[in-house]
């Protein structure tokens, strides 16, 4: 939520910031030119294919980093009774050719940082941050589709990671079009390596940012994690 809403969310969407614009969009300049930039750490996260049958939910990781950050701005905006909101947002960008097989619509991707640049994100001037933006290599991603119960946000729970049970007379469409993302991964191999919370889950925090930023940062269009 930009600053001047005052406390009042806007009827655009601020999910996420395009990195073209960061710099100049109204609802991102002021944070950007503060310095305001944060760090959204992750074990994974969703996106959507759209296919002739409707969209099919991929879950996409990264094969050298088990718990990796995207690239954030966060805010604050006060309402009329003095109460501070405070918010953030993930920078997106053009799709690397993996991702823009998956999100297929509008190949985007989130701005997903090489872990030797978190400092230079966070410390650095306008121009260093910018220069730690850029697309993640494809070759240390993977991907598989998964159940559309994760469609829904009532849903948490592990199997909204596990890989989807294919029909026989579907595994050739879609080895296909998935052929660069599986690399060999078993059902449950992803759930095995994720950190976990007391409960079992797939354990995400969202660190660096204010409280009520993290508490209320769940959901980002396609992008999905866990708090």
């Amino acid at each position: 939520m930009p600053f001047w809403a005052k406390g009042v969310p806007p009827k655009l969407s601020t999910i996420n910031a395009r990195v073209e614009t960061v710099a100049t969009a109204a609802s991102y300049r002021g944070p950007w030119k503060r310095g305001q930039r944060c760090i959204l750490p992750a074990t994974g996260f969703y996106e959507w294919q759209l296919r002739e049958s409707g969209k099919q939910p991929f879950y996409i990781f990264l094969t050298e980093q088990s718990l990796f950050g995207f690239a954030g701005l966060w805010d604050a905006s006060t309402n009329t009774d003095g109460e501070v909101l405070e918010s953030c947002t993930i920078l997106t960008m053009p799709a690397n050719p993996l991702m823009a097989e998956i999100h297929n619509v509008k190949a985007r991707m989130p701005a997903i940082l090489r872990r030797d640049d978190h400092d230079a994100w966070l410390s650095g001037d306008a121009d260093t941050a910018m220069n730690c933006i850029t697309a993640y290599p494809q070759e240390l991603m993977r991907a598989y589709p998964v159940s559309t119960v994760v469609n829904s946000p009532r849903n948490n729970e592990l199997r909204l990671i596990e890989p989807l049970a294919v029909a026989p007379a579907r595994q050739e469409s879609c080895a296909k079009a998935a052929a660069p993302m599986y690399s060999g991964v078993s059902r449950t191999a992803a759930a095995r390596a994720m950190p976990r919370s007391g409960m079992g889950l797939p354990l995400v925090r969202l660190a660096g940012l204010p409280h009520a930023a993290a508490d209320g940062f769940a959901r980002s269009g396609g992008l999905i994690v866990s708090v």
